[in-house]
């Protein structure tokens, strides 16, 4: 995980950020952007109060801030189910040995 093809963030990796704070220091001082360089003839500074995006670099922005979001979810469903899983065994276990000491 990190960039991939386009610049684009999937979700972290060894090269990407750490925690949100992180990204967030990271997209704020993010002097210019290979996608951006052909929409605008300067670089973009979001952390300028005066610099004001187009549309399209906000929703570019905003699909490569949450590109990773769906996969991450994904992932943790995948745990969670697994977690359950393991669980619900444990517990039917446990019910199978004291049916049989209490008989």
């Amino acid at each position: 995980m990190g960039l991939v093809a386009g610049g684009v963030y999937d979700g972290g990796g060894a090269c990407g950020p750490r925690n949100a704070d992180e990204l967030l220091g990271r997209i704020l001082a993010w002097p210019c952007a290979e996608p951006y360089d052909r929409l605008m003839s300067g670089p973009i500074n979001l952390a300028d109060p005066a610099f004001e995006p187009t549309d399209e670099q906000l929703q570019d922005l905003s699909r490569r801030a949450f590109a990773g979001v769906a996969a991450a979810h994904a992932k943790s469903l995948v745990e969670l189910r697994v977690r359950i899983a393991e669980a619900r065994r444990e517990a039917l276990e446990a019910l199978d040995r004291r049916e049989r000491e209490g008989k």
